[in-house]
């Protein structure tokens, strides 16, 4: 199970706060969720802090989204290119 929770810092950016398990029942979820601030060109700072476990498609999805986000404290089980 998925926790997602929204914030807006400003009326040009939103943090996204994953937590729990991201595996492919809720990949799309993320992924609508990015879709729809991608498209208003928002700029997107995505929290992995209390991201617990990870199916392989999830890791390849953060892959393929990683240069359009800014990653928050991912995990150390998640290696990825771009951390803040």
């Amino acid at each position: 199970m998925i926790y997602i929770k929204e914030t807006f810092p400003d009326d040009k950016s939103v943090s996204i706060k994953v937590d729990g398990v991201l595996d492919e029942a809720s990949i799309p979820v993320l992924n609508n969720l990015f879709l729809l601030h991608f498209r208003k060109e928002k700029k997107i700072l995505i929290d992995l802090k209390y991201l617990i476990n990870i199916c392989r498609e999830g890791i390849d999805f953060l892959k393929q989204i990683q240069t359009n986000v800014e990653f928050i404290d991912p995990p150390p089980f998640i290696k990825l290119r771009k951390t803040i």
